[in-house]
């Protein structure tokens, strides 16, 4: 039985502020100008997202609105007719720029900026939580004793994420500690990563491996014709954007559907998140970066030599990864 009011609770909470607006010509400047009327509601930290009808854009900072979106080089570099900003007053977490919202996800049609608090605690009781129980631990008694006892092939045999021909493992670098930002593209465009000369790139076929993504025929998962294709195409994007695929890459411009569906994975998780990579790094630095796309199949076995240059292929040539 309940002893309080289920709306005793229902009060103004006047932490964090949030700024949002569609259809205006410079969205940006218009979140910047809102987000400094609502500074009194935080006032650590700010940061604005805008949508230009092919990317977002995002910029995130420590301090006031005013000394950080006053700057005419900021809001150019936000474009767009859509937005949204933050003011940060912290209710979880540190004060730091990673803390710092809006967050930016990738997704299958583009991607959204939210809002929240990630702690290194949140993670630990999501993915930490899934990787304890996918290791048998979850009930053991002592849980970090139980996972040190375990051999490091079982755990990386056991706990890979759920990686495949579109998506990529979740599972994040953790460096004593601190997650560090699953956002590589984003920190780029904050000139945030080490100014470094930058060579990047990736195979023309990534996922013509048909051990790890696509299998040959007679495989029945092997895309053997076009109404395949396209359902695998629908089921993972959905009919709108599915249909934009689809036009983009119609299985008749290549020598089969499973052709077909190589050049849309490859591009959609390997060559298109490297040349955005490549421009945002070229945008942030001035040490020289270089793009390459890598053509090159093996010549024996015939099999392999068939699929053409597929995932690793880039790195066995160009870094002889063979012989070491």
């Amino acid at each position: 039985m309940l002893t309080t009011h289920p709306f005793d609770d229902d009060k103004l909470r006047e932490e964090c502020g949030v700024f949002g607006i569609w259809g205006a010509e410079t969205a940006s400047a218009v979140v910047a100008l809102g987000l400094h009327a609502l500074q009194h509601r935080g006032q650590e930290a700010a940061g604005v997202s805008s949508w230009d009808g092919h990317q977002f854009h995002t910029h995130r900072a420590m301090g006031h609105v005013a000394g950080n979106f006053d700057r005419d080089d900021i809001i150019r570099a936000l474009p767009g007719t859509v937005g949204i900003g933050h003011v940060r007053y912290s209710t979880t977490g540190e004060t730091i720029l990673r803390n710092v919202q809006p967050l930016f996800c990738e997704l299958d049609g583009g991607g959204f900026a939210q809002f929240d608090s990630p702690t290194l605690a949140g993670y630990e009781a999501t993915v930490g939580a899934e990787v304890v129980t996918k290791l048998g631990c979850a009930n053991a008694a002592d849980i970090p004793a139980c996972l040190r006892a375990l051999p490091s092939a079982t755990i990386v045999k056991k706990t890979l994420g759920p990686g495949g021909l579109f998506v990529d493992a979740y599972y994040r670098p953790n460096i004593d500690g601190v997650l560090l930002n699953d956002n590589a593209l984003q920190t780029a465009k904050e000139g945030a990563h080490n100014h470094v000369p930058l060579i990047i790139g990736g195979d023309n076929r990534e996922t013509a491996n048909p051990g790890t993504f696509i299998p040959l025929p007679p495989d029945p998962n092997s895309i053997p014709t076009d109404a395949a294709y396209q359902t695998v195409i629908h089921d993972r994007f959905g009919q709108t954007v599915g249909d934009q695929i689809l036009a983009l890459y119609p299985s008749a411009a290549y020598p089969t559907p499973r052709d077909a569906l190589i050049g849309v994975s490859t591009d959609y998780r390997f060559l298109c998140p490297a040349r955005q990579l490549a421009r945002a790094v070229s945008n942030s630095q001035r040490e020289p970066v270089y793009r390459f796309v890598f053509t090159h199949a093996q010549s024996a076995p015939q099999v392999a030599n068939a699929q053409g240059a597929w995932h690793g292929e880039a790195g066995i040539d160009l870094w002889d990864e063979a012989a070491a």
